[in-house]
C-alpha cells in the first residue's frame, strides 16, 4: 500500500512540476487605440504557428484579451519565436474601458492557459503639440502646447 501512495505521489509531483502556465506579457501595458507588439512567455509550454492566414484560425496558439467581445480580435498578426514565447501584435480598440484584464492562450498542446490581471489599457495623455501664436510669420514668438489634450 505504501508504494501505491508513493506512485501517485510522484505521478502527481511530476505532472504538477511540468505543468504549463503563463509567465507574462511584455509590454504589459498600452494607451487606447495603440498597435504594438507584445511578447508572451510560458512555462513548459509548446506554443505553436497557426495554419490559417489569421491568429484565430487553423489549430495554432491563439490569444484573447478578456476586454475583447464576441468574435472580434485585437491580434493582427503573431510569429511563434520558440515553445516558450511569441510575438504578437495587437491593436487595443480606442473604445475599451482603462483597467486591468487577463490574457488567455488556447491550443491543442497547451489547453487553456490564463494570466489574470496582466495587461493594462491606459488612457490616451497628451496630444499632439499645438503652436499658439499671434504672429506665425515668427516662430520665435510660438508657444508650444505638449497636452492638446487640455485644450
Amino acid at each position: 500500500m505504501k508504494k501505491i501512495y508513493s506512485l501517485i505521489l510522484s505521478v502527481l509531483l511530476a505532472f504538477g512540476a511540468n505543468a504549463q502556465s503563463l509567465v507574462s506579457i511584455s509590454p504589459s501595458s498600452a494607451n487606447q487605440g495603440e498597435t504594438l507588439d507584445v511578447t508572451i512567455t510560458g512555462e513548459n509550454t509548446s506554443f505553436t504557428q497557426a495554419s490559417g492566414t489569421t491568429f484565430n484560425q487553423g489549430s495554432g496558439t491563439t490569444l484573447q484579451f478578456s476586454f475583447e467581445q464576441g468574435s472580434t480580435t485585437i491580434v493582427n498578426s503573431y510569429t511563434v519565436i520558440d515553445n516558450l514565447n511569441f510575438v504578437a501584435n495587437i491593436t487595443i480598440p480606442s473604445d475599451v474601458p482603462v483597467g486591468t484584464y487577463g490574457i488567455t492562450t488556447i491550443d491543442n498542446l497547451n489547453g487553456e492557459l490564463t494570466l489574470a490581471n496582466a495587461f493594462s489599457v491606459t488612457e490616451i495623455s497628451g496630444g499632439p503639440d499645438v503652436i499658439y501664436s499671434d504672429d506665425f510669420s515668427n516662430p520665435s514668438n510660438w508657444v508650444t502646447d505638449h497636452d492638446a489634450n487640455d485644450c
